[in-house]
This record gives structure tokens, sequence and C-alpha cells, in this order.
């Protein structure tokens, strides 16, 4: 039977250190009934390994066999094996006896088999183990459901454990309002009621008073209105006016609208609305007297009007008083809410209806009335306020109540104080009545802490937005010349709320576990819905008392979850013959529900049986004679013992022999599995090599070549050869000493040029043990050769192209094949130029002068220079530049073909000028928009912008013309337009100035058609006359 060889080296130290191996990978066929010991001769390596590719049936199967390069118990049946076999490996020849074996190396697979038997689930206590009730419902499914992986579930949700709860918030920053200052303190001082205060300081608000009333003058700096009364000052004016069935003439009275004036106001005691200082306000009445026939004396005339608080809903008429004469029916004033706007205007609406009795009409006439000023009698005050607006946050539950605190005192007795939360429902301040709203005047005493509360449980999520933030605004007056400080102590936020917290606690308990198998298992496979919050897995261990965390289940999908308990321990872990599991969620305060879904809940009980391997190893000195079977001691009474994986053991008690062979035992509890032994080692340590023989160049030879090529026999046993080349036959210090040669290689070609001379040259064989030189030296001599220089270079490279263009690179990079008639030169140093013209007698950008490089032989490509000359213009310019190359003679080479690449343009055209857009004569809905194109000459086109508000521009036209035509517009509208040129990169310039127009419609209709005059049937002196009308949309009438 044949069989093959393939070398192997193993270096682990290194070449001069190496120990030698070979390997035998135990791939072989059943050599039935025949043991036989084939010896292969020694060659020039000294290890050896089987290959996967050749007959392996070298060694002796005793109930094993070889599958798939693998040796195992033989199979006699349908997945039944030997328990029982041996496998006896070919003898191994080391070549020679050695110095020493070293160790042994194999690697083995050894399955186990483990038998399973499964515990279910038999109950879900009510009460778990620890004492503790479960908390949940069952709502699909049973504990039935779980005995297999099956997607069949026991459901189980959570409870609702949730109550009431209450969190207090506080402001986390604040606005001054007017001119108030800040003194000490902050907001943090203001979560608790404990004489902590944050200090704000008053600013004078006092107000000069105003009781006259002239005509035409301003009010300003009005910070109230209050309940007071005042007339309206004006000169009536008379004009005329008319009306459907109204008498002339009718007469009018207006008093000229004004922005406000200075004017003191006086509060209300209950300050109920807050007017920022120096807002325009003003109110207007136009009254309208008709005439009926009857003259009306308006010299008696008076009219009080009650002013309202702004927002509120109160409309009062106090008076409307006439003398004299009158054929007025109604008569009717009215101020209120829907004639106050944000701009602080109120108007004021006469309605006056008459009927003109003296004619007996039946007409009336309802009149409106603007602009008048509104004049208010106030004594002058002095006066000092603070105001504050305090923020925070909150949450965003659904409250049922709200109780908000303020605690401050005053560095003054009786300041009016106003407090107000905010109410986003209505996008304002509380007001008077309503909720979130207190009024109150401090203590007279200064320097006393008061804590005022309100509970709002009418809409109390009113007063914060959607994220839960809030605002409360604390404000004091007092009228006083004293300037005082406000300390705010605490300022609370308090909503209360119902909890909806759910929580889970749900157990199985697995009956009827032995104690007798090797491992358990407890599977647990499910997932969580709802939201995705975890549920927690345990295991009760009986020996701590407590509760064992095993994994979470979560809500990205089923997953199972593992809990590995050694058999020797499964009692820590038994009440009585049950396994305990709890399930319990992470968060029992959430507010959403979560469902647990169990698929699987078991216990997984595993038997186990083993395979195993064991080697013995035996020499012999002639492959004859052979040691008894030996183990690691050197002896015939144990042996090499496999843990599965790779093994190693040291061989040291072996005997030195030049043949060793190898016995594999192996064994298998269960006749299902068989172990598999993959590969085996051994490495030894040779003795030393024996001397190489010269062979080429002969002794005493004369060459041209000066890097010869030397040849010799290798030395038996060697790991590495050693060459050495010297001028002095002493060798003493050898110009080319190599020992990086491989054991079995015999020949070299030297890198090193040799200069012309005389030489003498020697080899060793080396190994672990040391060198062996060759019995001879021999010399030869290097005749000297003629040199050729460099040719141009082939194939001239610029950003891996050639003569590129639109180069972005500010530093490309350069390279070109060396050409060489000189096959063995190299080249090693190397020039470039560049230049702003091709003769290079222009601007020199950059010239690398002679520089060196990695030597590179001819017709290969240089390595990529980068440019690192003057800088380069991304303007579209165009470089030119060449190459030359020395060889390793130093012999200067030609320059290359003449070479270019042109860089890219960054620079975009300057703007168009004289944009124009001008009707279309002749033409309707168009215009016609024209520009001047920029001096530049790589202008390749335009865009034209379009807008109907000079906001927002669409793209109208791309175009390479300097003329547009823009049809479909609509006459008498505005059309803005704008424009940029490009060129061919494109760069793109900026817009110009905007430029609008308006199309002016100058196409008359055209004529109508088919005219028609006919007598009209059945009547006298009567003709109709038709015609069809013309086609345009804009067709207004016609003229017959």
């Amino acid at each position: 039977m044949g069989y093959s060889w393939t070398k192997l080296i193993q270096d682990e130290f290194g070449r001069k250190g190496a120990k030698q191996s070979f390997a035998l990978a135990l791939i072989v066929m059943m050599f039935a009934g025949v043991f036989a010991f084939i010896l292969p001769s020694l060659a020039a390596a000294d290890s050896w390994t089987d290959t996967i590719t050749e007959n392996f049936a070298l060694g002796t199967h005793e109930n094993t066999e070889n599958v798939d390069n693998n040796v195992r118990l033989e199979n006699i049946g349908v997945g039944i094996y030997y328990t029982q076999g041996r496998f006896t490996s070919q003898a191994f020849d080391a070549g020679q006896v050695v110095d020493n074996w070293d160790n042994i190396l194999w690697s083995v697979t050894l399955p186990t088999l483990t038998k399973y038997e499964n515990d279910n689930v038999g109950v879900e206590p009510t009460t778990l183990v620890d004492g503790s009730l479960r908390i949940g419902t069952v709502v699909g499914g049973s504990l039935l459901d779980i005995r297999d992986s099956d997607g069949v579930y026991d459901n189980i949700a959570e409870n609702d454990v949730g109550g009431v709860t209450s969190t207090s918030y506080y402001p986390s920053g604040y606005n001054l309002v007017g001119s108030t200052t800040y003194v000490s303190g902050s907001v943090s001082d203001l979560a608790s009621n404990n004489g902590v205060y944050m200090i704000l300081r008053s600013y004078d608000t006092s107000q000069a008073g105003e009781n006259t009333y002239p005509v035409n003058e301003y009010f300003d700096d009005v910070s109230d209105w209050s309940t007071t009364y005042a007339p309206i000052q004006g000169t009536p004016t008379y004009g005329q006016d008319t009306g459907s069935g109204v008498p002339a003439p009718s007469y009018y009275h207006t008093a000229t609208s004004t922005a406000a004036k200075a004017a003191n106001i006086v509060f209300e005691t209950d300050n109920s609305f807050s007017y920022t200082a120096g807002t325009p306000t003003s109110a207007s009445l136009k009254w309208s007297y008709s005439l009926g026939g009857n003259s009306i004396d308006t010299s008696g005339n008076e009219l009080s009007v009650r002013l309202v608080k702004p927002g509120s809903t109160e409309v009062i008429l106090d008076s409307v008083a006439l003398t004299g004469a009158t054929s007025w029916t109604s008569r009717e004033l009215s101020i209120g809410v829907d004639n106050f706007n944000e701009n602080g205007i109120y108007t004021l609406r006469l309605y006056s209806h008459l009927v003109a009795g003296a004619k007996g009409a039946t007409k009336y006439v309802q009149s409106w009335w603007d602009n008048i000023i509104l004049r208010i009698e106030t004594p002058p005050t002095s006066q000092y306020t603070v105001s504050v607006e305090f923020t925070g946050a909150s949450n965003t539950a659904s409250w049922s109540q709200l109780e908000w605190n303020v605690d401050s005192a005053w560095t003054t007795g009786s300041v009016d104080l106003l407090l107000q939360l905010w109410n986003y429902e209505l996008g304002r301040y509380s007001q008077s009545g309503e909720d979130g709203y207190i009024s109150y005047t401090s203590s007279a005493t200064a320097n006393t802490d008061e804590l005022k509360t309100q509970t709002i449980t009418t809409s109390p999520t009113n007063f914060r937005d959607a994220s839960g933030n809030w605002k409360l605004k604390v404000t004091g007056v007092k009228n006083t010349s004293t300037q005082f400080d406000l300390k705010a102590d605490l300022v609370e936020f308090k909503p209360t709320w119902q909890l909806v917290d759910y929580a889970l606690r749900w157990g199985h308990r697995i009956e009827n576990v032995a104690t007798d198998f090797d491992n358990y298992i407890v599977k647990v496979r499910g997932y969580t819905s709802g939201d995705g919050e975890n549920v927690g897995v345990y295991l009760w261990k009986s020996s701590t008392s407590s509760w064992e965390f095993i994994d979470n289940l979560d809500n990205i999908g089923p997953k199972t979850v593992t809990k590995f308990i050694a058999g020797s321990s499964i009692s820590d872990y038994l009440v009585g013959d049950n396994l305990c599991i709890k399930y319990e969620d992470w968060d029992n305060t959430d507010d959403n529900q979560t469902t647990l879904h169990i698929d699987l809940c078991i216990v997984e009980q595993q038997g186990f049986f083993e395979t195993g391997i064991k080697l013995q190893v035996r020499v012999s000195a002639d492959g004859t004679t052979w040691t008894e079977n030996l183990g690691p001691s050197g002896t015939s009474s144990d042996y090499f013992v496999s843990q599965s994986g790779q093994n190693v053991v040291s061989l040291e008690n072996i005997p030195d022999n030049r043949y060793i062979q190898y016995i594999a035992y192996s064994s298998s509890e269960d006749s299902t599995i068989t172990p598999v032994l993959h590969e085996v080692t051994i490495n030894y340590t040779p003795r030393p090599p024996t001397k190489p023989v010269l062979y080429l160049p002969e002794n005493g030879s004369q060459i041209s070549d000066n890097t010869p090529y030397f040849e010799w026999t290798a030395g038996a046993g060697a790991t590495y050869h050693r060459l050495q080349i010297d001028n002095d036959s002493n060798f003493s210090s050898p110009i080319y000493d190599n020992s990086n040669l491989g054991g079995n290689e015999n020949s070299i070609e030297i890198e090193n040029e040799l200069p012309p001379d005389n030489y003498w040259w020697r080899v060793a064989a080396g190994n672990v043990r040391g060198e062996n030189w060759s019995e001879n030296t021999w010399t030869f001599e290097v005749l000297e050769v003629i040199n050729h220089a460099p040719t141009a270079p082939s194939s001239p490279w610029c950003e891996g192209a050639t003569n590129p263009t639109g180069v972005i690179d500010l530093t490309p990079e350069f390279s070109a094949i060396y050409e060489d008639p000189d096959a063995e030169d190299q080249a090693i140093y190397y020039e470039i130029e560049v230049n702003t013209q091709s003769d290079f007698l222009g601007t020199s950008m950059w010239d690398t002068g002679k520089t060196s490089m990695s030597p590179l032989t001819a017709g290969n490509r240089s390595a990529d220079v980068g440019y690192a000359g003057d800088p380069l213009s991304l303007d579209g310019y165009q470089y030119f530049w060449r190459i030359r190359f020395w060889d390793d003679d130093n012999a200067q080479g030609a320059w290359s073909a003449t070479q270019n690449f042109t860089m890219k343009d960054e620079t975009p055209p300057s703007v168009p000028t004289d944009l124009s857009v001008v009707t279309k004569a002749g033409a309707e809905g168009t215009l016609v928009i024209t520009w001047t194109a920029p001096p530049e000459g790589d202008v390749q086109g335009y865009q034209l912008w379009f807008s109907t508000d000079n906001i927002t521009f669409t793209l109208e036209s791309d175009q390479a013309g300097t003329t547009y035509t823009d049809t479909g517009l609509t006459d008498g509208s505005t059309y803005y337009y704008k424009v940029s040129a490009y060129d061919e990169v494109p760069n793109y310039s900026d817009n110009c100035a905007v430029v609008s127009g308006v199309p002016v419609d100058d196409l008359a209709p055209s004529v109508p058609t088919d005219l028609s005059v006919v007598t009209k049937a059945g009547a006298e002196g009567t003709l109709v006359i038709t015609w069809t009308a013309p086609t345009e949309g804009d067709l207004q009438g016609y003229k017959l």
C-alpha cells in the first residue's frame, strides 16, 4: 500500500534554537487484521506529518475506524459503537537516534451524553414559599399550557395596587416684573417654610394725579382701572350725514382719538386687575343725532359711564339724560369685553334708534361711535410696588386637586397683596372670583410671616401646561413714600392624583423532583406585553431561605431563561420534593398594566455518560525490536490521559531512539457516543547535522554576474544553512553572511552586488545542536561589468492618470515606470520638475532635485510622490511636469515625456447686472425679464428665481440666454425676480438684487362672431340680436 510524506517545520525558538516536531494526523482507514510498521526512509527534513490527501491506512485499528480523517470507535449498527477500542499508529523514523524526545501533543473531542427527564408545574400557589401573597390575575391559559414550548401561554396580568398620592413642587426660576430688583437668596430658599428668605425690593410707582379735563391731551403710566366715574370731554363738531328714510340734516359729534396720558387711577380695594404701566389706553365715541322734523335741544345732555375691568363681562349704563323735544324711541350706551382688545383700546358705541314720527315714516338709523378720550379724575399718590413671577415644573398626571401655598413677610405693614396662578386654559393669570386668585392685605406688623393657601378641585390641570410647567405671580402694592422688601419664604405647588400602580407577584411550583440526576436545568420561557417593563424570574433557595434571581423576561419577544444546578446542589433548592418559581415585576408603581405570558416552566433533569482516550508510546532503535508501551513515567503502568481539546505532556522519561510509535485507547460509557482523535504530534531534539558539500560556483571559476548563484548539498539533520562570502580567506569580516536559509534549502542567488574582486565562500549546516561547516572553502572571481544609463521613464502618471483635468488635490501624486537596458539595475534616485510652461522656462513650481528612493527594478512603477512645492491654485490652471531616475551605479537617466495636469476651477462668475422686469406689449399676464451677462468668458448659464411675496423664491428657469418671458401671470399682481450665473464646474454666483414687475393687460379681446339679427316671433316692432362670444377668459361686456 502506497503512502507519501509532506515536510513540516515548527520553529519554536527561532531558526538556530528550533526544536523539531512531526505531527501524525490520524486520518486512517481500517486495516482489517493487518498490523504493519512501514518505515519511511530518511530525507533532508527532520520532522514528518501525514497529509490528509494521501493513504493513511498505515496504522492498525482494533474496534476503531477512520471516518472523515478522524479516529473513532467502530460503528457496528445504526449509531451504535463499540465501547472499547485501540489504534496503533505507524512507526515514525527520526532519521537518526534523537538527542531526546521532548513532548507529545494531541487533540481530541470527548463527547458526553445527557439523558433528560422533565418535571412540570403542578400548582400556582396563592401564598408563595416566603409567605407573601400572590398579586395578579390569570387572563388566559393555565399551568397545563406551560409544559411544552409550543406558543400556547399561561397569561397573568398585573393587578392595580395604587392609591392617592401628592407631590410638592417648588420654583426653579423667577422673572422680575416692572422695576422690581433682586436683593438676596435664591429659589432654593422657597422649598421650605423655615425663615430662610429670597428677598426682592419694591420700586416707585407713584402717580402725579389728574383732576382737570383738557381736551386732546394724553394719559400714560396707567397701572389699573378702577370703578371711578368721569364725564366725557370734547367739543361737538357738526357735519352732514344722510341715511335711508332719514330727513336731512343729521348732526354728529366727534372727539379726537389719542393715545392715553399719565393719570393716577384709584385702585379698587381688592386690586383685582394689574395693568402694565405705560401701555397706551384710549376709548372712543361717535355721537349722532337724527332730526325727525322737531328740533332737539342738546345743551342739557349728560352722559356718565362706569368703566369695567378688562376681561370682565360687566356692562353698565349709568345714565343718559336729554332735555328738550325729542322723537327718539331708544338710546343705548355699552362698553365691555367685546370692545376691548390686547392693545388696550376701548370702543364705546351709542345706538340711537329713531322713528321720523312727525312724518309717520317707518325707517330708523343705527349710528356707531368711535374715538373719544375718557377722563378719570384721580388724586396724586405716593406708591411702591413689588411684582415677581415664579416658574417651576411638575408632572402630567390626572390631578384630582391642586393645593398651592405662599408664605411671605414684608418689611412694612399693610401691603395690598395679589397672589395669582397662571391659567393655561384661559391664557392669563387668574382674576377675582376665580380659582388661582388670592388677594389680601398683609399684617400691620412688619416682618410677620403669613401663609396663604388655596385648594383647587375644579379643573386643577388648567394651572399647568402640557409638559407640567407652572407659574405663579406675587404682587404687593402700598401707598407709601418708603421703599420696602418682599421676603418670600415658601412657594409650594402641590397636586394630588390617584395613582394607578400595577404590580405582579406570581408563583409556580414544580413537583416530584428526584435527587439522583447529574444536573438540573430550570427553564422558563415567556415574554411581557403592555409596556416596556421587565418581569424578574426567581428560584427559591431553601438553604438560604431567599429568592435567587435568574433573569428577566421582557417585551422584545419570547425568551428562554435558565438556571443550572449541579446534582450535588439540588437539595439546596428543594422544598420537600418541590422547586418554587417566582415572577415579580421591577416597577410596582407604574400606571401601565403589564401582562406576563409563560410558554414553558419545567426542570430538565440530566444524566451524563462520558468518553475517554488515553495514550502510550514505544520506541525502537531499528524499527523491529520495540520497548513496552510506555506512559509518562517511562513504564507500562500509566498513560497519557486526555482532556477534551489540546493536550501536551513531556516525554522526558521515554528512551532516546530513532523510531517511535503511539497507541491510542478509546472508551465510552454508552454505545451511542464515541470519542474522536484528531491529531498527534511528537516533538524531539535531533543530533548535529552532517557537513554540506559545495557545488556552484565552481572552485577557481570566473563570473561576470555580480549577484552570483550558489548551490550545495544540504547537511542531513539540518534545520537551517548558513552561507558566508569574503574577500579574505580567513573570513574575519564576511561581506555576506546569511543564516536564514532553511534546513532543506541548497541554493540561493544573493541580493547584494559584489564588486569585481576575488572571493572565498563556504556553507554550514545547523540545528539546535550547532553548526557544521563544509569540508572545503572555494574561491571565484567577479569580473567588471559595463553599466548603461536608464532610459526615459514610461507611463508617467499624475493622480493615477495621464494628463488629468479637474484636479482638486493641492498635493497631487506622481509616479512612472522605471526603464533600464540593464535588467539587473535598480533605480535608487528620482527627480520631478513642475513648471508653468511646457518648455520648463516658466515659473518653477517644484523641483525635488536628486532624491533617494526605495530600490526599484526595471519595468516596475515607482511609489507615488506627493507634491510639496509652491501652492497650486484651484482656478483651472494647467501645470507641466516630468520625471527621471538614477540607477544603482549613479547613472543619470533621461527625462520622461512632458506631462500636464489641470486644476479644478472654484471661482464663480460675477453677479449678473441690469436686471429688468417689464410687461410685454400686446399681451396679457406676461412679463419680459432681461439682464446683462457677467464679463467672465466661462459663463455656462443662469438660474432665474421667482416669488409672489419677495420671501419664498422658487427656480423659474435654468437657461443659457439673458432673456426670459414669463407667461400665465395675473394682471395687476406684483411678481419678484432675481438671477445668478454659473460656470462649467459649475460654480454659482450670488443672486442679483430683487426686481419686481406688474403685468398689464395690453391685449384686446377678439371680435365677436356669428352676429345675427332676426324678428322676434309673435311680437311687433321687435328684433332679436345674438352673437358668439370671443374665447378670452377676461371678457367683461359688449357694446352694441
